[in-house]
This record gives C-alpha cells, structure tokens and sequence, in this order.
C-alpha cells in the first residue's frame, strides 16, 4: 500500500474513533414531553368575608331653614349685638338688636291699668246682684210665699256678663301689649351662622323691614340621590352614614343619621332622595355650608364577597379558577377596591381555588395539574 492510500485509511481510521467517543460521552438526547401531559398551574385558596352593603353617594351640604329675620314692630334701633355682622355665630336665645321700648311700655302700663279697672267693675256688679237677689227674695216674703219668677235683668245677670265680657277684653289687650312689648328685643330662634345683616344704631325701622339672614346650625341636611332598587337591599335598615369632604376622602368620618326618604321620580328622574341629618356641621373643621360632600350608606344586613389580588383579574373583568380538575374563566362582578385587592361578589363554587400561576397560552376548561402554595 503506497502512502498518500495509507494516510487516507488513517485519516478515516481516526475520525471514526473520534466520533464514537462523542456518541459515548456527550449529553443525552432530549426527550420530547407526552401529547397527554397535563399543563401545571400554582392555585391558592379564595379570600373570603361577609360585610355589610355599602353605598356611596354624593351631595351638598345645606342648612335646614333660611331665616330672614325682620323686625314686628316699628321703632328706632337702640342696641346691636356685635356678633350681628356677616360670618359670625350666634347661640339659641341670644339677643340680636332692641327696638326703643318706651311707647310699648307705657302701652303695657296703661293696659294693665284698664285691667285693673275692669276687676274693681266685676266687683261693683257682684255687689249689685247680690242686693237685688236680697230685695227679691224680701219681695218673696212680702207676697205671703206667692211663687214669682225673676227676671235675668231683675237680678243683673246680663250686667254681670257686660263686666266679665269687658275684663276679658282688658285682659287680652294686656297680653298683646306685654307680646308687643316683648318683640322690641329681637333674639336668634335657634343657633345661627349670620349670613347677612344691616342693622345699625339710631336706624329707624318698620314692621316687616328685614334686618339679617340666618342660617341654623344646630343641625343640617345632606341630600342624596340613590336608586330605588338600593332601598330594596338596604330593607333591613341602614347601619351608619358615613361623610366625607370630597376633596379629602381620607378625612376621618363624620356619622350622620337618616332623616328621611323623599321618592321623586319622574320620567326624567328615576332616583330616590336620601335626607341626612348632620349634627353642628359647622364645627367640622373646613365645613361650610354649599360643600359637595361623600356619603357612605352601610346597612345592617350582611353579603358575602371575596376579595381578588389585582393583578388577577384579567380583561372583562374574568379570573383563572381551579375547578374540579380543570382551569375555568369565571367572571367577577366588582364592588369595590384597596390598594392590594378588588372585592366582588361571592359567585364562586365552594371548592373553586384562585389560579395565581398559569403556562403561557393555556386554554379555557383544560385539565390541569394544580399545587397549593
């Protein structure tokens, strides 16, 4: 054998040997997965809880009653309270202004006066008719016991009446000049914020003349708007209302109470009116009264809901569950939101599990193989 054969024969020789060592020491060839393999998902149990209904609403804060106040009588003002001025506040029973009351307190002394008067006439007539019923009844035994009649007038009955009828009429006169006499000190009905006011000293006024606007502070009313069918869910009554200022709904709540129910609909309205009550809401720091304000209804009664990581809800608000064996798309009715999780309505099985870890393009009502982390 020459030597450019012998060479090839080596060559060849060589690269056999090399690639049977490959074939005996390289890595194993990769076994292709079974069609019937099952995708494996990670599932967690469902967070769970029962509360109660809410719903939020919103409206404005307004005061119960707009008073106008006015004077009764006519008369020069002599006093002004200082805190009758525009911004300020003023408490139940306190004085606003005084009219001049002299004229009406000499009206009250003459009246009282005319009283006395008609009280010394009732007297006088009592005296009268009792000495005619005595010269009637001497009359009587003067007649040998003949049985007469007397007359009303014969015993001063219609008199008497005059005089009683005359005292009651003093004394009615008297108690509308004492009422009159009473209204030259203007007083606030109830505690006030003044919105308005012009009254001034030496200012001559007349009866009916406006002097001031208040607005009560004691309590004030927060409409809202609600649907009717919510009425429906909240029948076993409402638990507390919560308010907030909108432009601070982290602000600790101020509890408000149901006042009352006012259905106004119409064709263009299909919504019932909430009336709340608030207690002293001007006391509320940055309270007054025109604010939009956040109401939160929570009722008595309970409703199951669960709660759902955000990043689980997929588009049209549908979640991965574990469901006998299977993954299904099962779809959430949302009721509200934290920063972690979204609550929605309880509408799973019992033995549903949330799937929180799924392989790329998993089909709907796949078998699955599941582990609980």
């Amino acid at each position: 054998m020459n030597g450019p054969k012998r060479k090839i024969l080596l060559v060849s020789i060589l690269g056999i040997l090399v690639c049977t060592v490959i074939v005996l020491t390289g890595p194993q060839p990769l076994e292709a997965e079974t069609a019937n393999k099952k995708p494996s998902v990670a599932i967690s149990p469902i967070k769970r809880a029962s509360v109660a209904r809410e719903y939020t609403a919103y409206g404005i804060l307004r005061p119960r009653q707009i008073l106008s106040l006015a004077s009764q009588v006519d008369g020069e003002v002599k006093w002004v309270n200082q805190k009758l001025s525009a911004g300020h506040q003023v408490e139940k029973g306190e004085d606003l202004f005084h009219i001049d009351s002299r004229d009406f307190v000499f009206a009250v002394d003459r009246e009282r006066a005319s009283y006395a008067l008609a009280l010394y006439d009732i007297e006088l007539e009592q005296g009268r008719s009792d000495v005619a019923r005595l010269e009637w009844n001497a009359l009587i035994k003067k007649e040998n016991g003949e049985q007469l009649s007397a007359s009303r007038l014969r015993l001063r009955e219609p008199q008497q009446g005059q005089s009683q009828a005359q005292l009651d009429i003093a004394e009615a006169e008297l108690e509308t000049a004492k009422l009159t006499l009473s209204r030259t000190k203007v007083k606030s009905p109830w505690p006030a914020s003044v919105i308005e006011a012009n009254a001034v000293v030496g200012q001559i006024l007349k009866k009916g003349e406006s002097i001031a606007t208040l607005f009560p502070i004691d309590f004030a009313w927060v409409e809202v708007q609600v649907p009717p069918q919510l009425l429906l869910q909240f029948n076993a009554g409402i638990q507390s209302i919560e308010l907030r200022p909108s432009y601070n709904l982290d602000a600790i709540p101020i509890q408000g109470k149901l006042d009352g129910i006012v259905p106004n609909l119409s064709e263009q309205n299909r919504l019932v009116t909430i009336r709340v009550r608030v207690e002293r809401p001007l006391t509320q720091p940055g309270w007054v009264f025109g604010m939009h304000l956040q109401a939160r209804l929570i009722a008595i009664e309970k409703r199951d809901v669960t709660y759902i990581p955000h990043e689980m809800v997929i588009a049209g608000n549908l979640v991965w569950v574990y469901r006998n064996g299977h993954a299904i798309r099962h779809q959430v009715f949302p009721i509200g939101r934290s920063n972690e999780f979204i609550q929605v309505e309880n509408n799973f099985q019992a033995e549903d599990r949330l799937i929180i870890k799924r392989p790329i393009g998993l089909f709907a009502n796949s078998e699955v193989e599941a582990s609980e982390v």
